[in-house]
């Protein structure tokens, strides 16, 4: 769902937004966290062009804290400016998916390798309790809580390896994941593949194989990427098409030629 700041509706899903804020920050920080979480979320999807008194109105503050708070997400790569200098929610482009892929395998092995390391009988409970309530999301079709577990298994699996640096990584780079169009779970037997992939890697970190650990998750990181990369290139192949459909047909001789009207 994604609106243009001036949407009526945007008022009210602003102020639901607003309403779970830390009422400890200040005004500014408490701005930046919310329009945040409206990005990441989705609410606030990317070209959403972002005014200033739009949300300091809904958010009943000065300009200044929304100034602040939309600069210093421009800073993070989630807002940018367009042509004509306004600020919106920025692109999400292949080469970005692509790269956040490759950081993910790598924390990710990382991750795994330091809970085969250190993991205790109840974080491995907990990574199964975790897999198995993925299955239930899989067996419902339920695509957005099963991209939800996802996350929550992968930070379990950090958890687990105790290295707060580590954990706070992963959660920037789930954060910037969020924003990816659709899921891998959408492609047919993928759900089922990763459910496999889980078990192997938690099995792997209850057994104490830490080279193996890391190994297992590094490769379902890459198949996960390999049906990233299938979804862009249909996404692409299907723009192309559209594009092509919308294009006038020629005569042979390089000169467009309209459909005739029918009215």
């Amino acid at each position: 769902m994604g609106f243009d700041s001036q949407t009526p509706d945007l008022a009210k899903v602003s102020a639901a937004f607003w309403e779970r804020r830390d009422r400890q920050l200040s005004a500014s920080l408490a701005v930046h966290d919310t329009v945040r979480e409206m990005i990441l979320s989705g609410v606030l999807a990317p070209g959403t062009r972002l005014g200033e008194e739009d949300f300091a109105n809904y958010f009943a503050v000065s300009r200044t804290p929304v100034r602040e708070a939309l600069l210093r997400l421009q800073s993070e790569g989630l807002v940018e400016r367009s042509r004509g200098r306004s600020l919106m929610v920025a692109s999400v482009t292949s080469d970005e998916i692509l790269e956040i892929y490759v950081v993910r395998e790598a924390v990710d092995g990382l991750a795994a390798r330091l809970a085969a390391e250190g993991a205790r009988t109840q974080d491995v409970a907990n990574l199964r309790w975790l897999n198995d309530s993925f299955r239930e999301a899989s067996a419902a079709e339920d695509l957005e809580r099963m991209v939800a577990i996802n996350l929550q298994f992968h930070e379990a699996i950090c958890k687990a390896g105790r290295n707060e640096f580590l954990l706070g990584l992963m959660r920037t780079v789930h954060d910037r994941a969020r924003r990816f169009p659709g899921t891998t779970f959408s492609r047919a037997g993928r759900p089922e593949t990763a459910i496999a992939e889980h078990e192997a890697m938690i099995q792997a970190i209850e057994d104490r194989r830490a080279d193996d650990a890391e190994r297992l998750a590094r490769e379902h990181m890459q198949h996960a990427m390999e049906v990233r990369i299938e979804l862009l290139r249909r996404e692409a192949d299907l723009l192309i098409a559209a594009t092509t459909a919308e294009q006038p047909a020629s005569n042979g001789s390089g000169v467009s030629v309209e459909p005739a009207s029918t009215a």
